[in-house]
């Protein structure tokens, strides 16, 4: 009996990978058994039709509208069609922070400080603790993998770390694997500033910092990051989270430039079982790269705030 139980449980799990394999044949099998949970697009998306911070809002419905006007012409809609749902509007400080000489960009590594902004009746004020991000990227899904960010538990500062994920990520057409890791605590309680205290918190960076160094900002401007988020539901039982990012100046004296937009989708890894999932979502992104509003031969914002300063520098 124990012998036909085994053999029944090696069925399943070679099923399941038959599965993978026939839906969504690019998707690295590897990845999958490495643990990867979830695979997100992202593309840069032209000035254009966002140049106005006070109508962001109405310019990015704009966009949606677009999109379904194009796929609704351009595709057979019993194969794909798209409804945007809009369920958040956010706003947040950003930093990315780094050493003058980009050791951590040098590395692979992404660090970012983010502190969400609260509307008032006198303007926006910021929560009073910030979610530091760190992340780790490769185009080895082993490499990743093995890259342990986890966070140091301290009695002081009070930090609430959350946990790691692993993620694919496609720009452009080429894919990259990301381990992420954060935590949140009052900056007022502990400001990072240097190397040695962000290694204080995420010890893995003890081994590629010069613990010496000081930390800033590498965004050449006072970043407010705007993000629109929800669903676009292909049908009752497949759809895909979105966010659309715009990073601009900090608004002061009147309305604010915007400097980079990003739109990204993503789906969990469970969803490649799914009949329909991995097909809507290369239509999907097919019918996007079409699309006049995005910028092919854009980087993601970080990869163009850094070549923006190695060219200032």
């Amino acid at each position: 009996m124990r012998s036909v139980r085994f053999s029944n449980a090696v069925i399943i799990i070679l099923t399941k990978v038959s599965f993978i394999l026939i839906l969504n044949p690019f998707y690295p099998l590897y990845a999958q058994l490495a643990g990867v949970e979830s695979r997100g697009y992202t593309m840069r998306l032209k000035l254009d039709n966002f140049s106005n911070y006070n109508t962001l809002l109405q310019d990015t419905e704009a966009f949606y509208r677009r999109v379904e006007g194009f796929i609704s012409a351009n595709y057979d809609t019993s194969e794909l069609k798209v409804k945007f749902d809009l369920d958040d509007h956010e706003m947040y400080h950003i930093r990315y922070l780094d050493t003058d000489d980009h050791q951590l960009n040098a590395n692979g590594f992404i660090f970012l400080e983010e502190t969400e902004l609260e509307e008032t009746d006198g303007g926006v004020e910021p929560d009073d603790k910030a979610q530091y991000y760190l992340m780790y990227h490769t185009a080895e899904a082993q490499f990743a993998q093995m890259m342990d960010l986890s966070v140091k538990r301290l009695k002081s500062p009070k930090i609430r770390p959350a946990d790691e994920r692993f993620i694919e990520s496609i720009h452009g057409g080429s894919s990259r694997f990301m381990r992420i890791a954060s935590a949140r605590f009052k900056p007022a309680e502990y400001i990072i500033d240097m190397s040695w205290k962000a290694a204080n918190i995420f010890p893995v960076l003890a081994s590629f910092l010069d613990l010496r160094s000081e930390l800033k900002s590498m965004t050449p401007f006072k970043p407010r990051e705007t993000r629109f988020s929800g669903e676009i539901e292909f049908d009752l039982d497949n759809y895909l989270e979105y966010t659309i990012r715009c990073l601009t100046d900090e608004p002061e004296n009147g309305a604010a430039a915007v400097h980079y937009i990003e739109f990204s989708f993503a789906y969990e890894t469970d969803d490649l079982l799914t009949k329909k999932m991995p097909q809507y979502t290369d239509m999907f992104y097919k019918a996007m790269q079409k699309q006049e509003d995005v910028d092919l031969n854009s980087g993601t914002i970080a990869e163009d705030i850094y070549k923006r300063l190695k060219i200032e520098n």
